[in-house]
């Protein structure tokens, strides 16, 4: 049987939008959007469902029919809030085994306007870097993982081989 290397990196992958909570990004009026149109449209959507798979589906739509249509149900922002919880998930990957872990850090908030720099922010991703290196854990940090701030979107974000420079900023800061 073939072994991997020893210095073969295991471990899992997040990213800040799908795991933090609270971002103002150049995502969220689609998601805003597109969380109104899901809970306008949910029960109708999923009486359809109960009629293609039958009573299973109905037992689903009495328990949860009362809440299906809250839009705060289809706002992925308002998550699992690894914010809080970074510390229970870098133990729970410590015990998987893993030895790695990529995650992303949330340039809105970081910048969250232009030249204005969260040090909240900053500390946080610096603790969960500390964290993962006292379970070793190798840190594989992603700087950009599609998300931007609103500011930077407003001004062509990298459409616009201008605003490089906005984003080198970011990364030396």
């Amino acid at each position: 049987m073939k072994k991997f290397p020893k210095n073969f990196l295991w471990g899992s992958a997040t990213a800040a939008y799908q795991v933090e909570s609270n971002i103002e990004n150049n995502w969220t009026a689609y998601i805003q959007t597109s969380a109104q149109h899901k809970a306008k449209n949910a029960k109708e959507d999923l009486k359809k469902q109960t009629n293609l798979y039958g009573e299973l589906n109905k037992v689903t739509l009495d328990r949860i029919e009362d809440d299906i249509d809250d839009v705060a149900n289809y706002i992925p922002n308002v998550s699992i809030s690894h914010q809080k919880n970074y510390k229970q998930d870098i133990a729970l990957a410590k015990s998987l085994n893993h030895n790695s872990y990529r995650f992303s850090l949330e340039w809105a908030k970081i910048e969250p306007t232009e030249g204005n720099y969260n040090q909240d922010a900053i500390e946080h991703y610096r603790n969960v870097i500390k964290e993962l290196r006292e379970n070793d854990i190798e840190p594989l940090v992603t700087l950009v993982h599609f998300t931007l701030p609103k500011w930077f979107q407003d001004k062509g974000a990298f459409e616009n081989k201008d605003n490089i420079k906005y984003y080198l900023k970011y990364v030396k800061e």
